[in-house]
């Protein structure tokens, strides 16, 4: 097939010729018509993410220059609103947005407002776009999904709006003037409407066997898969059947056409994408019938694209093809199909696997704690967004986010430990040890600490001694022993949570035992105590009994 800009009439040259100038108005391109074409029934699917934060959740700042008038998620937003375009939706922008209360920038409750109203299909991705399927080949049994959000919900931007008139955003509920304010739950910061809340995206290539199963036995109904990871019959079909998985199949090269469309920044890099995706979509729909295709952008977000909305209105007006919701495409009859397993990078998996195993110690750690629900839920949300699919979120690697992760675990494990304490003397046959306990969580904890003697020097008569310490602080514990004999005797000390979980490791400490001092130094403080009283008591006899020299006399005056 000849390109289609060999095709272009007159008319149609100078359209493109007004586009190449720097025009942004839609221009629909002319499409072969030597032969008959069905037109290929399209769904695009566009994920609306953010570029990688610092930390869990988009700060204010960055949501309100993403959502201003001519920020990247506002023109993005602009461009497919109440269009057949699929929206795939990072609940980290929902939740980040919602967790602000009445401080949340006004531009950002206004665009979750209006998405909440658009009328496109929409399902959830994983929380920060997080690569499920790394997980999965890590060992994970089921894809990771968000834990308690509690941990960042602040009161204190939830008051009334009497103090605030800033209205709440979408979903969280405005208070009453003269009560309290009704604080969020972890569901009502991510709770949304999806259209389509079962679907499962994985990212490009990164798809074995044994993940679908686990994809399915996690709940989701249907998974998008990129042509290259499915080995396809001659169908004309997008639906397919992968074993027992429903899927969607996305055309790698036709995804990557529209991506350069959607992302050209000039009108002559447009037309020339736009040529090669439609001549691609003709030459499809010629030889099948009822031929249908799924096509999706890029994960990240369109900062530079400003062709989304020609791109989509270009299709649409096509003679090639119709673009329609996703779900229209899984309501064909589905092909049969194979997957085409690629593993993620071995290195990948690696990191990943550390990071799990972090995370497991993180929630035994939080056995200690008044509210384990703070400590696992934050965790959860840190590892979901070192697994995210942005290369944003890596900027010196994978495996160099893995490390921060880790090296964070090991700091959150650390922050319950024993102070390490100097030797010490014990003068007295039965007296106690003394072990400090630092807290620098920001909840209290419960520990138990088990004193161990290394040698039979002295018994300890209480191993264990449970304590609880404020959030912040350092507390002493007491543990009662008996001394048996003189001499130099280590003991071990060691924390552990509640339920018999370790907490940090154990600490050796040198104790200097001095039995039975106890007796005489308590005779020669009593003997110093009568000495004492008998030089008072002879002090005062020896006053009363030496004789009174009689004052002189003084001369009397005449």
């Amino acid at each position: 097939m000849k390109p289609l800009r060999a095709l272009f009439t007159s008319a149609a040259l100078a359209a493109a010729c007004a586009l190449g100038a720097g025009s942004t108005a839609s221009a629909a391109l002319p499409i072969a018509t030597a032969t008959p074409t069905t037109p290929v029934r399209v769904a695009v699917v566009l994920p609306l993410t953010v570029p990688a934060t610092e930390g869990s959740f988009v700060g204010a700042e960055a949501l309100a220059t993403y959502t201003s008038p001519t920020g990247a998620l506002t023109r993005e937003l602009d461009q497919v609103i109440d269009t057949p375009v699929t929206l795939a939706i990072d609940p980290m922008l929902i939740a980040s947005i919602r967790k602000l209360g009445t401080s949340a920038p006004d531009s950002a409750i206004a665009w979750l407002d209006r998405l909440a109203l658009a009328t496109n299909e929409t399902f959830p991705l994983q929380y920060a776009d997080a690569d499920l399927t790394l997980a999965l080949q890590a060992g994970e049994e089921r894809v990771l999904g968000t834990k308690s959000l509690e941990f960042a919900i602040d009161p204190s931007l939830f008051a009334p709006a009497s103090d605030n008139p800033t209205p709440a955003p979408t979903g969280i509920p405005e208070p009453d003037t003269n009560e309290a304010p009704t604080l969020p739950t972890s569901d009502s910061l991510l709770a949304w409407d999806y259209t389509m809340p079962d679907v499962a995206w994985p990212v490009a290539d990164t798809v074995i066997k044994a993940d679908l199963a686990k994809i399915t036995a996690s709940g989701f109904t249907s998974t998008i898969l990129e042509s290259t990871n499915v080995k396809q019959s001659n169908s004309a079909s997008a639906a397919a059947v992968v074993g027992d998985t429903t899927a969607f199949v996305s055309s790698a090269p036709a995804s990557a056409l529209l991506r350069s469309a959607a992302e050209a920044v000039t009108g002559d890099e447009w037309v020339s994408a736009m040529d090669e995706l439609e001549a691609a979509l003709n030459g499809f729909g010629r030889t099948r019938t009822d031929a249908s295709m799924v096509l999706t952008l890029d994960r990240e977000l369109l900062i530079t694209g400003e062709r989304l909305d020609d791109t989509v209105q270009s299709l649409e007006a096509s003679s090639a093809s119709v673009i329609v919701p996703l779900s229209t495409i899984g309501e064909t009859a589905p092909a049969s199909a194979t997957l085409n397993s690629r593993a993620q990078n071995s290195a990948r998996v690696a990191a990943t696997e550390s990071m799990i195993a972090a995370e497991q110690r993180d929630i035994q750690f939080s056995t200690v704690a008044e509210n384990p629900a703070l400590i696992t839920g934050d965790r959860r949300l840190a590892l979901l967004e070192s697994l995210s699919s942005s290369p944003s979120a890596h900027p010196g690697g994978f495996v160099e986010s893995a490390a921060t992760f880790v090296d964070d675990s090991r700091t959150l494990e650390g922050s319950v430990r024993l102070v390490k304490s100097s030797e010490i003397y014990l003068l007295a046959d039965r007296t106690s040890i003394f072990a400090s306990i630092q807290n620098d969580l920001d909840q209290p904890v419960t520990v138990r600490l088990s004193v161990r003697a290394l040698s039979p020097l002295i018994r300890v008569e209480n191993s264990s001694v449970e304590i609880t310490v404020e959030p912040s602080s350092q507390k002493r514990a007491q543990v009662p022993v008996q001394s048996l004999s003189n001499g130099r005797v280590t003991v071990e000390a060691a924390l552990s949570s509640p339920t018999n979980i370790a907490v940090g490791t154990p600490t050796l400490v040198r104790v200097n035992v001095q039995a039975g001092w106890e007796g005489p130094v308590t005779f020669v403080l009593g003997g110093l105590v009568i000495v004492i009283f008998a030089l008072g008591l002879y002090r005062n006899l020896v006053l009363r009994r030496r004789p009174v020299k009689p004052s002189p006399e003084l001369p009397r005056s005449e």
